[in-house]
């Protein structure tokens, strides 16, 4: 789990919240065995689930996120070790 204010490089800097969904599950969506996370951003209050090596649009489309903020955002995460 992760915690904290993310720094994008930008000038932007993100609250946020990254939980692993490994070893839950909700049938039709994700099994237990799943590499997927939960990151919310808490200055809005959205969330969404993702992979590590996620696409940039999907923060852009999940969390509003800007192109920018949300190509730096997947950069970021992909470098990222969470447990």
């Amino acid at each position: 789990m992760f915690t904290g204010n993310v720094a994008l490089g930008n000038g932007t800097g993100l609250e946020l919240v990254i939980v692993p969904l490994k070893g839950t599950t909700i049938p039709g969506q994700w099994e237990p065995d799943t590499d997927l996370l939960l990151l919310c951003v808490i200055q809005d209050g959205r969330c969404c689930t993702c992979s590590k090596t996620e696409h940039h649009t999907r923060f852009e489309e999940k969390l509003g996120l800007p192109r920018g903020d949300a190509k730096l955002l997947a950069t970021w995460l992909e470098a990222q070790t969470i447990s």
